[in-house]
């Protein structure tokens, strides 16, 4: 191989991994999002609001966790955390505030992944939670997108499913974690600065690790394995929980 095909397969897998590998989640943090707004306006404000606000707290916390953890691994200076407050004056419920070296490319990097951290900690929560609590053979189980989906979904008309104490857990936490997935105006201010140079890194261990033969292929394969059973979870959530409770608060306000 001539050290121009090299180039050339190494830049189009790194723009393969950007594009498959990153913008399904941006496209699923949407879908959350948007969930997450169909309940604020189901449950409206009040008393109501305020419950709906505790009753997922847990999520709040995590959301916050995210922030905090990617702090940590890129080396920002933790100023002050609140993992969960009803500010409605400031309309916030938690915030992480951290300072970083202008200067330093590995923090500014880590801007991106603070920014973003609640998807990417959030998603990891989930699917973790959904392997520990849920059936065997519903999580990533099967060859391609049909079967993955086919797999999940077929597991809610399994008796195991509805009985399971462990189903009911799973179905509180990731509802929690799911309605606070939404990243705020701060959070995608913070990830504009480190985008530009994850983008670089990229390309660059793209480029650096050609020869490794085809890394790209495995980490988007489970990348998409974890897409596809989160895109579930969220479809299901929207069927099972969000559009009866749009309904139900639709009728009792007329």
């Amino acid at each position: 191989m001539t050290f121009l095909n090299y180039l050339f397969l190494s830049l189009r897998n790194g723009f393969g991994l950007m594009v498959l590998g990153l913008l399904p989640y941006i496209i699923l943090a949407f879908f959350m999002q948007y969930i997450s707004d169909l309940l604020r306006r189901g449950m409206g404000h009040g008393s109501s609001g305020k419950f709906w606000l505790y009753f997922t707290s847990p999520g709040v916390m995590l959301h916050e966790l995210g922030h905090v953890l990617f702090c940590l691994i890129f080396k920002h200076q933790i100023v002050e955390v609140k993992l969960f407050e009803n500010d409605e004056r400031r309309n916030r419920l938690g915030y992480v505030n951290h300072r970083y070296n202008p200067k330093s490319y590995y923090q500014r990097v880590g801007n991106f992944f603070i920014g973003t951290g609640p998807i990417w900690f959030g998603v990891a929560c989930m699917f973790v939670l959904s392997k520990l609590l849920l059936p065997s053979g519903m999580i990533g189980a099967g060859d391609g997108f049909s079967d993955i989906m086919m797999n999940f979904f077929g597991g809610f008309l399994k008796k195991e499913f509805w009985f399971s104490w462990k189903t009911w857990i799973w179905f509180y936490l990731s509802f929690s974690i799911a309605a606070h997935v939404k990243l705020s105006k701060a959070d995608l201010e913070g990830a504009k600065d480190g985008a530009i140079f994850l983008v670089g890194v990229v390309f660059l261990g793209s480029l650096l690790l050609g020869w490794c033969g085809s890394w790209e292929d495995a980490l988007l394969n489970f990348e998409i394995a974890v897409f596809v059973t989160l895109l579930s979870m969220m479809i299901s959530f929207l069927v099972l929980i969000v559009i009866p409770v749009c309904i139900i608060r639709h009728f009792l306000y007329r």
